[in-house]
C-alpha cells in the first residue's frame, strides 16, 4: 500500500465502482451510506468501466444490438458486448433463472429509463464540490489474461473521473490489485498521489457480499479518514 499523504485528507462520500456489487454493499454496511453509482449491481472489468466513463452515454449500455445472453453460475444474464460487462439484476428472470421473454425490447423502455436516471444522479455529484472516495474492487479479467490492468490503465480512470467531476476532490482506493501496488510502490514519485491500494480477502460465501470483517478490515486500511457530510 502506499504510504499515507503527509497532509491527511478526508472524504465525505464513498462510491463504488465495481467490479462486483459486494462494494457497495459493504461501503453502505461500513459507513453507513454509499453515494449510488450505475456500477453498483453489475459485473464490470475495468477497461469497461473507463470506457464507459469517457462516454458517458447511458444508451449505449441498453443498445439491443449490443446485448447478448451469457451463463452466470446457476442464472443467464444480459451481457454488453461494447462495454464488456455483465448486466447483473438488471432484467428480470423466471423460476428457471432465465431472462423472461423478449428481454430485449426492454432496454430502451424501463431500463433504459432506470440507467439515464442513475447516471443523471451519479453525476450530479460534481455540482456538490464533494470529497470522493471511489472504490474499485479488482475483478479475474483485470489481473489476468488480454485486458489485464496496467498502471497507465488507473490513471485513465483517474483522468476519466477528472473529467467526469471535474469540481471534486477525490481519490481512489485500488482493492485486490496486488502486481499493480508491488509496481506503484517500486515507482511511487511518477504514480499519482489519488491513488491508494488494499487488500480485501473476499470470497462470496456464505453470502455474495463477502465476510464484513475482511472488508472492515481493509476500508480501515485505506489510508483516508471518513468526515461525514452534513
Amino acid at each position: 500500500m502506499l504510504a499515507p499523504p503527509s497532509q491527511p485528507w478526508s472524504f465525505n462520500r464513498p462510491v463504488g465502482l465495481g467490479g462486483r456489487c459486494a462494494v457497495s454493499a459493504n461501503l453502505k454496511r461500513h459507513f453507513g451510506l454509499c453515494f449510488e453509482s450505475p456500477f453498483d449491481g453489475w459485473y464490470t472489468p475495468l477497461q469497461g468501466l473507463i470506457d464507459c466513463l469517457v462516454e458517458r452515454d447511458p444508451l449505449r449500455l441498453c443498445d439491443p444490438h449490443e446485448l447478448v445472453e451469457v451463463e452466470s453460475g446457476p442464472r443467464i444474464e444480459a451481457f454488453n458486448t461494447r462495454y464488456w460487462l455483465e448486466l447483473t439484476h438488471a432484467f428480470p428472470h423466471d423460476a428457471d433463472e432465465r431472462l423472461v421473454g423478449n428481454w430485449r425490447e426492454t432496454p430502451l423502455d424501463e431500463f433504459g429509463r432506470t440507467i439515464c436516471r442513475r447516471w443523471e444522479y451519479f453525476l450530479d455529484a460534481d455540482p456538490w464540490e464533494d470529497r470522493i472516495l471511489f472504490v474499485r474492487l479488482a475483478v479475474p479479467e483485470d489481473i489476468e489474461g488480454p485486458a489485464a490492468a496496467r498502471l497507465e490503465d488507473l490513471t485513465r480512470l483517474e483522468d476519466a473521473i477528472a473529467n467526469a467531476f471535474p469540481q471534486v476532490d477525490f481519490r481512489i482506493a485500488f482493492l485486490n490489485y496486488g502486481r499493480l501496488a508491488n509496481e506503484a510502490s517500486r515507482v511511487a514519485a511518477s504514480v499519482s498521489p489519488r491513488f491508494a491500494f488494499a487488500k480485501v480477502r473476499h470470497k462470496p460465501e456464505p453470502t455474495w457480499e463477502g465476510p464484513p470483517d475482511e472488508w472492515d478490515a481493509a476500508l480501515r486500511a485505506i489510508p483516508y479518514r471518513y468526515d461525514p457530510a452534513p
